[in-house]
């Protein structure tokens, strides 16, 4: 399977379920609900989400001049954060700006415990102000609703989201890379042709 199918199906997959801790706390709400509360398109608009974020990933990495470096432990720490600030924006009583803080710390401090390149540092900040401007768009038209917004229909942990989101899309798109270029590395399997029999 390419990658960008891979990457758009986990998106997808994984993004839908998230939304719906959103959905079920009453965080939002969609305006033409179709399973589980919410829209039919949602599952689309995370799929393409998730390839064109990590594919912009990748533009920054080719870009900066810089290695693929992640690993696979470091791709499931990052993807706990994010899911644990999903679940934090649903459910944990904080003000939105004390989650803002929350999220933009933990954002910072992986940051600062990893020395990330500068393309990483501004892959989160496009990713947050990407995301928070779709959302604006999308409240905008109506078709969903924040209900606990601050500013522009979003509330202030939108942008610190996205910031959690970066890194787990960007360790998609440097696991995939690692993957394709070990996979063209590979030395073709030597063509054993049988001995020739005979007399001389």
């Amino acid at each position: 399977m390419r990658p960008t199918a891979i990457l758009f199906f986990v998106g997808a997959v994984l993004g839908t379920a998230l939304d719906h801790l959103h959905v079920a706390s009453g965080t939002t709400s969609y305006a033409q609900p179709f399973l589980w509360q919410q829209a039919a398109w949602v599952p689309l608009l995370f799929g393409l989400a998730a390839a064109g974020f990590a594919d912009l990933h990748a533009r920054l990495r080719r870009l900066f001049r810089a290695p693929p470096r992640s690993s696979l432990a470091l791709a499931l720490v990052d993807f706990l954060v994010f899911v644990a600030a999903y679940w934090a924006s649903a459910y944990l009583p904080w003000s939105n700006e004390a989650l803002l803080a929350l999220f933009a710390g933990a954002f910072l401090l992986r940051i600062a415990a990893l020395r990330d390149p500068p393309h990483r540092v501004a892959h989160g900040l496009l990713c947050a102000l990407l995301g928070v401007t779709t959302e604006w768009a999308l409240t905008g038209i109506g078709v969903f609703t924040h209900h606990r917004a601050d500013l522009l229909r979003v509330p202030f942990w939108l942008p610190g989201l996205y910031l959690l989101a970066s890194p787990v899309l960007a360790d998609l798109d440097e696991l995939l890379s690692f993957q394709i270029v070990a996979d063209t590395n590979k030395a073709p399997e030597a063509v054993v042709s049988p001995a020739k029999g005979g007399t001389s």
